[in-house]
């Protein structure tokens, strides 16, 4: 107390001497004072499933062990349910390293639940908690919990926060969905209170034992495969009297998220009983106890069921590929009747008062129409773009009754689209893209509905009902603009921050050639193989990344990229690419439905190459949110060059290629590294059944004989994502076999020289056929590739009705391809020449041209 008076009272330099005086010297052999560790009051068991979990027992032990309270009051209770790996020489040496603190049973395989029932029976302690054995937990993790316990106790649920742990790249997520309802303080509920936050996981959840033992709860075992715990919880919050429900936010629990994406919830969408079992065991059994027990369904188990069902409609909402895995048209309707069942015990209130990150408006509309047969109580509509320069407007509404008005006058739309969402092949709702004009921002925008029902219009996650001035809309829209203002009017461009040889470096170079008078800078790493081809050229290169191109993205006009990448346009994390122009002047020719990508931005201008691209993507009813003013089609920049060189190949030959181009595949790629095309290398790449694939053909003296007979020099040049694999080594070529890379000469070159082309699903079969070169789609993993797991469904185009060559699945077949279209002389069949011909309108060498024009006709 007086030390703590001389520091109020006494000036700094002698407050110093004091604390010199009173500190021990480093070097004195007095003993320094620790604070004591904690030790809990109240008892725990961790009650764990194992299957199969060698590879991470360490990991759980280690946190479990290294507990900033020790473990005197923590048991722990390992189920193994049938394991086929070393999880259990696993167990039995930590066994050995802390003896009579770890409990082991094994049994034959009968699914999480019954493992963990199993456990349950041996649990003595006040509470019980279910970490899972692929899991972690923070050091402090059991003080926090007891502290809490013996700060309320009147307890009988304790919820910790959950934090995503992502296994490939060591990096924890602290904002995830789930999770977002924690503070930075623990939060409190009584018991009953329906205002409290749904509860999913049991293994970052502590329970009263005596609570489960007095009502003889247990964990459903033919509840598969999720949704045991978010049943277990409800069923266990239906049972408490009286009491507390307490979100701790200081424990973190660390939920470990798979790299191969094996984990139970990950493959849960594989297993035909997520579409059945689930909503009929699990959301309906809780539903109908609430409304046995309590005489209605509490409003938090409502939250409870509407936060899971949301995933369902998330997954399949415009995504018919995934309507294969639910296991036929049977499952299909009794998933629609589940759902209709399950929605007839929530209030329409709840429906529209859960957050639109599970569930957004336009889903709630559908849901509200379609299967509770009611109006929605209020309509909401979206702003998506604001263009100052060009006094327009892009709002997103989801009923096209909704009328804008300037001062009272009815607008009529610039251009409107209409985007259908279908639900199991059911017509769901729809959104309604519509560009709208205002000549000052003094005008009034207003916005109703002839029924009289509230309207509101969202700005930038801020809604304004009825009505609001276009000035306080801009204000709102461009707040962070400040630091972005435009000074001149400079262009940037660029491909890849890695690699150029796109249709950024090409339309480039037009640009240069023809409108030097517009300043433009190719923005590229210093480090790409690119640099100093385009130096010489007399590029102005900027660095990627950094603070000279920084200054120059804050004050351009236009962004231009062949990418959509979030560091190509929205380098610094916010809505920056809003405040300029942004051109997608695309990778490829769009033949798949790319809406699950392509809608999570909303370009100024985007190019296409063929008629049947562009209708696909502006037409009514389409799944992308792209009307007609944002779609240009001019064919693409690099096609001209491509033409010439093929052209110029052909006069002058020098050697003939086989040319072997797979596109990469999402769920074999790594995670990306910041700000960068650059991902990191996936463990097991090698075995996986892509590699496995393209290694054989590389590898067949069959592919090696028909080269040699036909002197052909075989060049692989894999996707960019798949290229390190192969050029650091990882994977070996046969010697007959050369690795192309655009490090080692342009891509244009390559296609110039091919007498052939084998590729999957790329593009590239496209610029193979703009250059009539033949073209065989290999194509062994179809069923995966649409199955979603590549992030893509099947779009306009058919390979089988629209492609430019023949369909193979397997090698043999693939072979016989390749000899059928050398007996043709190199050249594709008269089929395929007609659809070449009939496809591509722009090959006149003016698609550089057409571009330019098309943004300046757009944008300026």
């Amino acid at each position: 107390m007086l030390r703590k008076v001389a520091r109020k009272v006494l000036p700094l330099s002698l407050r110093k001497t004091l604390k010199k005086i009173s500190s021990p010297h480093p070097d004195s052999n007095s003993p320094q004072e620790k604070e004591a560790p904690y030790r809990c009051r109240h008892s725990y068991t961790i009650v764990s499933a194992v299957y199969n979990m060698q590879n991470y027992l360490d990991d759980y032990f280690e946190s479990i062990f290294s507990q900033t309270c020790g473990t005197d009051h923590i048991k722990i209770v390992l189920v193994d349910d049938g394991s086929t790996d070393d999880s259990a020489a696993v167990i039995e040496s930590w066994q050995k390293r802390y003896p009579g603190k770890i409990s082991y049973i094994r049994q034959e395989n009968a699914g999480p639940g019954a493992a963990r029932n199993r456990g349950l029976e041996m649990v003595s302690t006040e509470w019980v908690t279910f970490i899972d054995t692929d899991d972690k937990i923070a050091a402090n993790y059991f003080e926090e919990v007891d502290k809490a316990v013996c700060s309320h106790p009147s307890l009988v649920l304790a919820t910790c926060k959950l934090i995503y742990w992502h296994m490939e790249d060591d990096r924890l997520q602290e904002d995830n969905l789930m999770m977002r309802h924690f503070g930075k303080k623990s939060q409190f509920f009584a018991v009953g209170d329906e205002q409290m936050h749904p509860i999913f996981f049991m293994n970052a959840s502590f329970f009263r034992t005596d609570i489960i033992r007095s009502n003889q709860l247990v964990i459903d075992e033919e509840l598969r495969p999720i949704f045991e715990d978010g049943k277990f919880v409800a069923h266990y919050l239906l049972r408490c009297k009286s009491g507390l429900v307490g979100y701790l936010s200081a424990p973190h629990y660390f939920y470990r998220k798979r790299d191969d994406h094996s984990s139970l919830i990950d493959r849960s969408w594989l297993d035909p009983r997520r579409y059945t079992l689930v909503p009929s065991r699990g959301y309906l059994d809780i539903l109908k106890t609430s409304q046995l027990l309590k005489g209605r369904v509490p409003l938090n188990i409502q939250q409870t069921v509407l936060q899971d069902i949301s995933w369902y409609f998330k997954r399949l909402n415009n995504h018919p590929e995934h309507e294969a895995l639910i296991g036929g048209q049977q499952n299909i309707d009794s998933l629609i009747n589940y759902l209709r069942e399950i929605l007839s015990f929530i209030d329409e209130e709840e429906l529209f008062r859960i957050s639109g990150s599970f569930i957004p408006f336009v889903t709630k509309n559908g849901i509200a129409r379609t299967f509770l047969q009611a109006e929605p109580p209020f309509q909401l509509c979206k702003l998506i773009r604001a263009n100052p320069k060009r006094q327009e407007l892009l709002i997103e509404s989801y009923t096209q009754d909704i009328e804008f008005l300037l001062d009272g006058a009815p607008v009529a739309p610039l251009d409107q689209k209409r985007v259908d969402i279908n639900f199991c092949g059911m017509h769901l709702c729809e959104r309604f893209e519509t560009w709208i004009s205002y000549s000052s921002e003094s005008q009034i925008l207003s916005y109703r509905l002839p029924s009289g029902k509230l309207v509101r219009l969202d700005v930038d996650g801020k809604t304004y009902p009825r009505s609001m001035s276009v000035e306080e809309l801009l204000q709102r829209y461009t707040r962070n603009w400040k630091e972005y203002q435009q000074q001149g009017d400079t262009w940037i461009i660029m491909d890849r921050d890695t690699q150029a040889d796109d249709n950024g470096e090409h339309f480039y170079r037009y640009l240069m050639n023809n409108h030097p008078e517009q300043k433009a800078l190719f923005a590229l790493r210093r480090t790409s193989a690119d640099w100093d081809r385009l130096q010489k050229e007399g590029f102005n290169l900027v660095e990627f990344g950094s603070p000279e191109h920084e200054r120059a993205l804050k004050a351009c006009s236009k962004i231009i990229s062949s990418h959509a990448d979030d560091y190509v346009r929205s380098y610094f994390g916010d809505n920056f690419f809003h405040s300029k122009d942004y051109i997608f002047l695309q990778h490829g020719i769009i033949k798949d439905d790319l809406s699950g990508w392509l809608n999570s931005f909303s370009p100024n201008l985007m190019l296409t190459s063929t008629e049947a691209e562009r209708e696909s993507i502006i037409e009514d009813g389409s799944p992308y949110l792209y009307t007609s003013k944002q779609v240009a089609l001019t064919g693409l920049p690099r096609h001209d060059s491509l033409i010439a060189k093929r052209q110029e190949y052909q006069r002058c030959p020098r050697r003939r290629t086989l040319l072997i181009m797979p596109t990469w595949r999402r769920y074999l790629s790594g995670a990306q590294q910041g700000r960068s095309n650059n991902r990191n290398m996936k463990a097991g790449f090698e075995q996986s059944e892509y590699a496995t694939a393209w290694r054989s053909l590389l590898e067949s003296s069959r592919l090696a004989s028909i080269a040699e007979q036909h002197n052909l020099d075989i060049v692989f040049f894999p996707h960019a994502n798949v290229l390190p694999y192969f050029s650091t080594g990882v994977i070996s070529l046969p010697g007959h076999v050369e690795l192309g890379s655009c490090e080692i000469k342009s891509i244009q070159d390559y296609y110039s020289e091919a007498a052939l082309c084998i590729t999957d699903y790329s593009s590239a079969s496209f610029e193979a056929s703009i250059a009539r070169i033949p073209v065989i789609y290999y194509q062994f993993d179809q069923p995966r590739f649409y199955g979603g797991d590549h992030g893509i469904a099947s779009g306009y185009f058919s390979f089988e009705r629209n492609g430019f060559g023949p369909v193979v699945t397997g090698e043999q077949e693939c072979f016989k391809a390749i000899e059928t279209i050398i007996d043709n002389g190199f050249s594709p069949d008269d089929i395929y020449l007609q659809r070449i011909d009939s496809t591509f309108r722009h090959t006149d060498g003016h698609c550089c041209e057409r571009v330019y024009d098309a943004i300046i006709e757009h944008c300026e």
